[in-house]
């Protein structure tokens, strides 16, 4: 059988390797049959070349494209590469800033604990809520207080804007050692204790991996913010 788009030599009910075309193919006639004008099984044969759709497909990734288009399919791929190649590239260059911003996150409880700190109990209990929605809601605008004085952003893996869910939910990790401060007596023990486990842990994290747990978890990352 061949193509009878560009006649190269094909099998039946295969698609043409060269150009792709699968809809019209005429059978190769014999010597005898080409001289007498008669096509296989008796058939009038003609040699007007049937009108098919050309297919052509990327050396690439294999999509079908238009002939002489660039293929969309690598062009998307492409482009998304280059961006979760610039959202490594940022991530990896405030990794310093984020240590910086987490200090300055600190300052305003370090006051808000001086100031209510010494009142028995009560006061050690709503420092602990205190402290458990202000590191909760610490990104809920997509920045902390360190963030915006160090022009950072909270944003999801892929460089699009974080959601209000994502931005609370990396700050778990950090929220469990204030929680226990809420608990009388026991949590004045346990509070200072598993909040520094956990801080030296997103530290060490942040050092090493780039990202925090709680990142990991909310599918977040920080990078400068754009102006």
């Amino acid at each position: 059988m061949v193509c009878a788009n560009c006649e190269s030599e094909i099998e039946q009910g295969v698609p043409c390797p060269k150009c792709g075309a699968v809809a019209a193919v005429i059978e190769q006639p014999s010597a005898f049959q080409a001289a007498a004008g008669m096509g296989g099984g008796g058939q009038t044969f003609s040699t007007a070349a049937v009108e098919t759709p050309r297919r052509v497909f990327c050396t690439n990734c294999g999509a079908t494209i238009e002939p002489g288009q660039p293929c969309t399919n690598c062009a998307v791929r492409q482009a998304a590469a280059a961006t979760q190649q610039a959202v490594t590239t940022a991530i990896s260059d405030v990794v310093g800033l984020r240590a910086l911003g987490y200090i300055i996150d600190v300052i305003p409880m370090i006051i808000i604990g001086v100031v209510i700190g010494w009142i028995p109990i009560i006061g050690a209990i709503i420092f602990g809520v205190i402290l458990l929605c202000y590191w909760l809601l610490r990104d809920f605008a997509g920045h902390s207080l360190g963030k915006i004085v160090l022009g950072l952003e909270v944003v999801k893996k892929d460089g699009s804007p974080s959601d209000t869910k994502a931005r609370i939910l990396r700050n778990v990790t950090i929220a469990i050692g204030p929680a226990f401060l809420i608990l009388p007596v026991i949590g004045y023990v346990l509070g200072p204790v598993l909040s520094l486990i956990c801080i030296v842990t997103e530290m060490i994290m942040l050092l090493v991996t780039k990202e925090r747990i709680g990142d990991r978890l909310a599918g977040t990352t920080v990078v400068k913010k754009l102006r």
